[in-house]
């Protein structure tokens, strides 16, 4: 069944690659928290304003 493995590579592919960005992005997000403490995280929480 070489289809069914192909279509089972590319959503492990897919899976691996949104795992990936989703660390980065959290990993950003705790950089401008913890390091830049600029606030953008904060006012990415909801009920935060542009304080």
């Amino acid at each position: 069944m070489p289809v069914g493995e192909a279509i089972l590579k590319i959503h492990q592919l897919a899976a691996f690659t949104l795992v990936v960005l989703v660390l980065l992005h959290v990993a950003a997000a705790l950089h401008h928290h913890v390091v830049r403490r600029d606030g953008t995280l904060r006012r990415m929480l909801p009920g935060r304003g542009s304080e």
